[in-house]
């Protein structure tokens, strides 16, 4: 049974990616590029590595894989909430959500989860604040500790975790401003550009050209009843 929670939960990720099918078997010699198995009479997978697979979407539920213990989704274009089933894993040491798509907030039974390393950074949308009820409050100084050597589980100091929240959000509004300010510098220069040229042309259609040298000639008026003197009567 335990070889079946494997095999469904595998079935759920290459359901929804078939490019992650492979010919041979799963966990046997020579086994599926992208997982880990343990050495148990019947294997379990134990790691996936999906790091840059092309997976866009919502992630399917997989978490019948109970056995696993690392989890890396890195650098995809995975998007909406972090799914929570990903914080049910019992055995789970390491999960890389780094740069996908996904927005809200991080689930509390990841964010709080002490034993688990999350790596969550490049997702714009993606609020990491939480609040995780200790016993103990962090000293000022041990949060700075913290946040200078953040290479273990997801940190969220209480004195810090306001800023940290706000990073994100100040940058993704930044870029954004940033952008829509040289868009509008753009359509201003076409149209400032346009407006010169149309002028232009509407001035160079007014201007009168060089006039013609008989126009200036005055007519002589000549009496209807003159006549040639050399005319007979």
């Amino acid at each position: 049974m335990e070889f079946i929670d494997s095999v469904l939960g595998l079935a759920a990720l290459c359901t929804q990616y078939p490019w992650l099918l492979e010919d041979n078997d799963p966990c046997v010699p020579p086994k599926w590029t992208w997982i880990q198995c343990n050495s148990d009479a019947s294997p379990r997978v134990i790691e996936l590595d999906l790091n840059n697979k092309i997976l866009f979407g919502q992630l399917p539920d997989f978490s019948s894989m109970d056995a696993l213990q690392i989890i890396d989704l890195s650098q995809n274009g995975l998007s909406g909430p972090i799914p929570s089933f990903l914080g049910t894993f019992p055995d789970l040491q390491e999960l890389n959500l780094a740069y996908n798509l996904f927005t809200g907030a991080v689930p509390v039974s990841l964010a709080c989860n002490e034993k688990l390393k999350l790596s969550v950074e490049g997702n714009a949308g993606l609020l990491t604040s939480s609040s995780c009820s200790t016993s103990n409050t962090p000293s000022p100084t041990s949060n700075r500790n913290t946040d200078s050597s953040s290479t273990s589980g997801f940190q969220t100091p209480a004195t810090t975790s306001g800023k940290k929240s706000k990073l994100p959000v100040i940058l993704g509004a930044s870029i954004s401003g940033f952008v829509v300010f040289w868009i509008a510098v753009g359509i201003f220069a076409i149209f400032r550009h346009k407006a010169r040229t149309a002028a232009a042309v509407a001035e160079a259609c007014s201007t009168p050209g060089p006039s013609n040298p008989k126009d200036n000639i005055p007519m002589e008026e000549i009496p209807m009843n003159a006549r040639p003197n050399n005319m007979s009567p």
